[in-house]
């Protein structure tokens, strides 16, 4: 299914997106340029990797497309491991720019691997919601691009800094909103490149459900409340080594989703 409006892929054309445009211009300056903090612009640096990559795939997406239709994979499948693989992707840079090459903490933990446990679970669980979401409704690339924000800005901005303090101050939450535009940015190579490859899809119709449109697109939210209350009761409540076992468990769970999915014969 085709994008009605191919023109405003991406693209800030209406006065609601050149607004976020000028929000995301104050965003970056006010962490690349008027920041000290060095793990800040090591972050911002690899953001804009991340957006780099997905202008890269969109570059390259018709050949990208061609190869995933020879594969046995189901949309679904073809969904998932996208997000994933740009997950991993994301996770990687972020991981080798602090580690490896600035010798900064910014990644979730120093081993890679590791790193991998934690977080891929809620990358898995929010590309199999997200297919949810727009299985019932279209929405148009810059609104994936935006919710892409928004679900990062729920992560690794509020859970995030749950996890480190148990709470999240007013001055937290206030630079955390400002920042969304680059949550924006950090995830669109996991949510857009997915996006395309379903949008692009003969077989993609979307069936709406019972829930108004604007709605649906929480349902990844509540997932990361569901797995993110898991891990925080295990931290608080039994043991911080814990979170090893709970995100083990997550990942296992949601691996069997994947390989359980339908086949490419089917529909969606």
């Amino acid at each position: 299914m085709k994008e009605k409006n191919p023109k405003s892929n991406l693209i800030f054309g209406s006065f609601p997106r050149v607004l976020f445009a000028i929000w995301m211009i104050i965003a970056v300056a006010m962490n690349l340029i008027l920041s000290t903090d060095l793990a800040t612009k090591i972050k911002v640096l690899a953001i804009f990797i991340s957006g780099a990559s997905t202008i890269l795939f969109w570059i390259a997406k018709k050949p990208i497309q061609k190869f995933l239709l020879k594969t046995k994979l189901s949309l679904k499948q073809k969904f998932v491991l996208l997000g994933s693989l740009g997950a991993i992707w994301v996770e990687f840079e972020f991981w080798f720019l602090g580690i490896i090459i600035f010798k900064v903490p910014i990644a979730a933990h120093e081993n890679f691997l590791i790193d991998l446990l934690v977080t891929m679970p809620w990358y898995i669980l929010m590309m199999f919601l997200l297919w949810g979401v727009q299985k019932k409704n279209s929405y148009s690339y810059y609104a994936i691009f935006v919710l892409g924000g928004i679900y990062d800005f729920c992560n690794d901005g509020l859970f995030g800094t749950i996890l480190q303090v148990g709470t999240v101050p007013i001055g937290t939450l206030i630079l955390l909103v400002i920042v969304i535009p680059l949550f924006a940015i950090n995830y669109s190579f996991m949510v857009l490149p997915a996006s395309y490859i379903l949008k692009s899809d003969e077989s993609y119709s979307p069936r709406k459900g019972k829930l108004p449109k604007i709605f649906v697109w929480i349902l990844p939210i509540l997932g990361l409340i569901v797995l993110g209350s898991s891990i925080y009761f295990s931290i608080m409540f039994l043991d911080p080594s814990m979170i090893l076992f709970i995100s083990g468990a997550w990942l296992i769970i949601l691996l069997i989703m994947f390989f359980k999915s339908k086949n490419k014969n089917t529909n969606l």
